[in-house]
């Protein structure tokens, strides 16, 4: 399993799957927390789940209390929502876990206005002085807006995206 580096400041992008987020991201956010004191989420595709967050805990012997009380989750289903969060947001030098924006970022609004509040997205990630990560799935369109959000990222990490497995020739139909 490849490990990402989590010290450094500035945004990082990582394209993963859903369930590598949901194996992962309470390690990221146990020690986020312990070296920060505090860590941020912004939920733009509805997957940071608590529960599983505090199974995490319990299992490996950590009080839930201690950590989940100094995660500040605001959830966004649309460009919009996440644009004004994102800029909402105060510079602080806690860290900043970004969770599928580029999934509110649909075709049913228009590619000038996407890309203006993508735009506006990145300006507000790069005022925040801490660690900021930002999860995209893999599966989802990399795009011209991908680019966009791939150049303004300090680094990019691939971790563990699943290779394609080829499926056999057939040549005829089973029946």
């Amino acid at each position: 399993m490849q490990s990402i580096r989590i010290n450094d400041r500035g945004i990082t992008l990582i394209t993963t799957s859903r369930s590598v987020i949901a194996q992962r991201l309470p390690l990221f956010i146990t020690k986020l927390v312990s070296k920060h004191n505090e860590v941020g989420i912004v939920d733009a595709g509805y997957n940071f789940n608590p529960y599983l967050m505090t199974d995490y805990l319990v299992s490996n012997s950590i009080d839930p209390h201690e950590i989940l009380e100094k995660i500040i989750i605001s959830r966004a289903f649309s460009c919009f929502q996440v644009a004004n969060t994102l800029s909402s947001l105060t510079s602080t030098h806690s860290p900043l876990i970004v969770l599928f924006l580029m999934s509110t970022f649909d075709e049913s609004v228009k590619m000038t206005e996407r890309r203006k509040l993508l735009t506006r997205c990145i300006q507000a990630l790069r005022t925040h002085t801490g660690i900021v990560l930002v999860f995209h799935h893999y599966k989802y369109p990399q795009n011209e807006l991908f680019d966009l959000l791939k150049l303004s990222a300090r680094s990019s990490i691939e971790l563990d995206i699943p290779v394609p497995v080829s499926q056999p020739l057939r040549l005829f139909e089973d029946y």
